[in-house]
């Protein structure tokens, strides 16, 4: 997604806005732990076989990982799922 980005979207990545490829639930624990905010949380994820819920998978709809998700988005910001 970074290197569709760089290419077609002339993406340049800043102090203030970046692309973290990982695992997102390490990711959103990880930055909750630390108490970091942030605008906006897009989280990208499905899986590719046919469920009632497949995006984003069912790990990312418990309560801890909404939880950690409202503790690291801003006040003003927004968690989105694509």
């Amino acid at each position: 997604m970074k290197k569709i980005a760089r290419k077609w979207y002339q993406y340049r990545e800043s102090p203030k806005h970046r692309i973290v490829i990982k695992d997102g639930l390490e990711f959103v624990q990880s930055a909750a732990d630390k108490g970091e905010k942030y605008d906006a949380v897009l989280v990208d994820l499905c899986v590719n076989k046919k469920r009632d819920l497949m995006c984003p998978t069912e790990h990312f709809v418990g309560d801890v990982a909404m939880s950690n998700l409202a503790a690291i988005t801003a006040n003003t910001g927004l968690p989105l799922y694509l």
